[in-house]
């Protein structure tokens, strides 16, 4: 070996030496290691008990090598400057090794280097020493020992960085609610969060196995009280004196609701509200008095369901408070299954992954996520559950909803009575804002319908229906149609009625196919009025619609194939109203009309006159059209649709909003709104004429001059005329009011027959 060379070696040597001295420093500062003994240590127990012992920060325990030697396994870690670092497992079973890591290293790398220089010197390398087989198996066993730790120590020492820097982002993007710093909150593992959000019956009853899982369960990392876009929050343990409690509102600090208003839009529904409510809060009663007063139902005697919940890019804690309320709300004996089917949730939808996966496989009912792999749209999603479906009845629930006591029992009784029953609960509203739970008086109690738009709304329970249940509120109310997203179904009877139609594209107008499929082929479609079950409206939607379609494209679809199998000659009204559906594309609907002549159904005007006779359809006028002004070409327009609310004179642009029909009953009418004007002070507003007897209120009836082009008001015997410019939302506008028949070009209108695309009366 040069001069050169062995003069570097010894530098390398003397580094290695302060290192070494500097490793035993460090380690008599955090252990326990006496320095006279620091040289004896022999066994591989002394090793993992002096050199290698955890020092915990969150429990103030040291937990030793001796301790943990369970198995032959022993889990290493090591305390170094403060910092904790894993150093994998390894096995003692096996000779002892003779000297620490540290050397080790140290004495390989420096017989390498030697190695090396000597190669390059053109020195012969001198033979080892041949070692005894028990050195040769200690060496083994000690290099596959630091291989494996060194392997372990740079996972480990990647999963710190990424937790450190997900703790730096959470801090950056949260705030903390001073009233939760004042709760003393223990961290709760998955299991834990789960039971207690179960009944304490429920709790009781698991099994043993169970009750062990709940000893070794894993202490999750803390999540932030106000979410950030896109979350899985906090675990919020159930409290009498808790946010929304008893269904009431959530308050939030003006911190919470500045960041509510920009998260918004995430879900349609304000996410901070809901994440501050517990999972099994509790909603108040509102059953009438008759249906707590009637003897419950054989629950033996009663049908299992499967229950079906399709979700798309859901939040955690809507969807997790749906499928805890119908667990609690539940008997046990009738829930047979709960099947999440994952409609292509997006990947940055964490939360509704492994997370899902592993909470939903602790809950007491059998609960599976099916996941489609591709965007199928709502309609497709509940028929691949009900494919995959095990109980003889299938109950289909939308993903942010509350189910209250005694929900189920009526809706399974219904069915056990007749199978033939299509029965859905009563919808109470959870408000999208600040998540309050709001139930309708039986006094104002409504049914399903729809109207113009072709689509369902509801309407006030029609008098031909309360003298057929007379004084007895748990009486189911019959139904000319459902909302759609709450129902329970006989699976036989299902499949026999031809499921949904499987042209329907995403959702839209399924809910009115199966109401007018089951009324026209046999059916009865009843609410009951003990079934009560709260569901978040959304105002828009906010995802997007498979195949990049457009909503309006999608609902004109499925519109369409309704009205080709179902609605015969009235298909030519909506045709007539709205003209692009003459032109709309919509699939073949052969085979769904074989199936309405096999099923022997009834047709439309049946429908009509005897489920639904209150329906808002010009099915007799005198006029369709736009009612336009002859002084300044205006046209009347009810763009808001709403009761009570002003109609306007604005630029003609043949729109929906723009058709009225004076009709039988002498009234201008668009949909399920008539102009009304007021004795007192001539305003003209838009009143709800849904029932035979508010079409026949004088304030609701006009007569139309063909010679002065006037329509005059029969109540107060003046003529309509335009008004006065008054702020409406965010603009000024054009108002009508009635005066006293001057003649004057204000008040004339013209009202010409609109083109129709084919006949659809009487």
């Amino acid at each position: 070996m040069s001069k050169r060379r062995r003069y570097c070696c010894k530098i390398v040597i003397l580094t290695s030496l302060v290192w070494s001295m500097l490793d035993l420093m460090l380690i008599f500062q955090f252990t326990n290691v006496n320095p006279e003994n620091a040289g004896n240590l022999n066994t591989g127990d002394d090793i993992d008990e002096k050199f290698f012992v955890r020092i915990s920060n969150d429990h103030d325990d040291v937990i030793k090598g001796r301790q943990r030697q369970q198995n032959g396994q022993a889990k290493i870690q090591r305390e170094l400057a403060g910092k904790k670092e894993s150093l994998g497992t390894h096995s003692v079973k096996n000779k002892p090794v003779t000297e620490t890591k540290r050397k080790y290293l140290l004495r390989k790398f420096i017989d390498e280097e030697i190695a090396k220089m000597n190669a390059d010197d053109g020195v012969k390398p001198v033979e080892p020493i041949q070692k005894t087989k028990g050195e040769k198996e200690e060496n083994n066993l000690l290099s596959k020992f630091i291989e494996e730790d060194i392997a372990k120590l740079n996972s480990e020492d990647r999963k710190l960085e990424s937790l450190k820097q997900q703790k730096q982002k959470n801090k950056e993007d949260s705030q903390t609610d001073p009233r939760e710093k004042r709760k003393l909150e223990q961290p709760q593992g998955k299991v834990v969060e789960v039971q207690q959000n179960l009944p304490k019956q429920q709790r009781q009853q698991q099994q043993p196995e169970e009750d062990k899982q709940l000893e070794h369960v894993v202490v999750e990392e803390e999540q932030p009280t106000i979410p950030r876009l896109g979350h899985k929050p906090k675990f919020v343990p159930w409290s009498p004196d808790g946010y929304g409690e008893h269904g009431k509102a959530v308050q939030l600090t003006q911190e919470e609701d500045e960041l509510s208003k920009k998260t918004f839009n995430q879900f349609e529904f304000n996410i901070v509200a809901s994440d501050k409510i517990a999972l099994n809060r509790t909603l108040p009663d509102p059953r009438p008095q008759s249906c707590k007063a009637k003897s419950p139902p054989n629950i033996s005697e009663l049908p299992k369901t499967s229950v079906i919940i399709v979700f798309h890019n859901e939040a955690w804690t809507t969807l997790l408070r749906t499928v805890i309320s119908v667990i609690n709300m539940s008997p046990r004996q009738l829930l047979e299954e709960i099947l999440l089917v994952d409609d292509a949730s997006l990947p940055d939808k964490y939360w509704l992954q492994e997370d899902l996966d592993e909470y939903v496989a602790k809950l007491p009912v059998p609960t599976r996520v099916i996941r489609t792999g591709e965007r199928v749209g709502l309609i497709q999603g509940r028929l691949i559950g009900l494919q995959q479906s095990k109980a003889d009845v299938v109950t289909f629930l939308d993903s942010h909803c509350e189910c209250n006591v005694g929900w189920l029992e009526p809706l399974m009784a219904e069915i056990a009575k007749d199978r033939t029953t299509v029965v859905s609960p009563i919808i109470d509203v959870i408000s999208d804002s600040t998540f309050q739970y709001s139930f309708i008086d039986m006094r104002n109690e409504l049914i399903g319908g729809f109207g113009w738009w072709l689509e369902f709304k509801w309407f006030p329970l029609p008098q031909r229906e309360r003298d057929r249940v007379g004084s007895d509120e748990s009486i189911p109310r019959r139904t000319p149609t459902i909302a759609g997203g709450l129902f329970s179904i006989d699976k036989k009877y299902f499949q026999h009625l031809g499921l949904y139609d499987p042209g329907f594209d995403t959702w839209g107008a399924e809910n009115l196919e199966i109401s007018f499929r089951v009324w026209q082929c046999g059916g009865t479609l009843v609410i009951h009025p003990c079934s009560h079950v709260g569901h978040v409206f959304r105002s828009h939607i906010p995802y997007k619609y498979k195949d990049g379609k457009t909503p309006g494209t999608t609902l004109t679809r499925n519109n369409m194939r309704l009205l080709d199998v179902w609605m015969d000659n009235i298909k030519y009204f909506y045709m007539s109203i709205n003209p692009g559906y003459s032109t709309a594309e919509y699939g073949d609907t052969s085979e769904r009309k074989i199936l309405r002549q096999s099923l022997g159904c009834k047709d439309f005007n049946w429908y009509l006159n005897n489920i639904y006779p209150d329906n808002t359809l010009p099915l007799k006028y005198t006029r369709l059209g736009p009612i336009k002004n002859v002084e300044n070409g205006q046209c009347v327009d009810i763009y808001r649709r709403k009761a009570y609310e002003s109609p306007v004179l604005v630029e003609c642009h043949g729109g929906m909003t723009q058709i009225f029909v004076h009709n039988q009953h002498s009234n201008l009418q668009h949909d399920h709104l008539c102009l009304a004007a007021s004795t007192k002070d001539n305003t003209v507003k838009e009143r709800s004429c849904f029932l035979d007897e508010e079409k026949e209120n004088p304030e609701l009836r006009w007569s139309y001059d063909w010679q002065t082009k006037t329509f005059v008001h029969m109540s107060t015997g003046r003529c309509l005329d335009r008004g006065t410019l008054s702020w409406i939302e965010n603009g000024q506008f054009l108002t009508l009011k009635v005066n006293f028949c001057s003649g004057v070009f204000s008040q004339q209108w013209t009202m010409d027959n609109m083109p129709t695309v084919g006949k659809w009366t009487a």
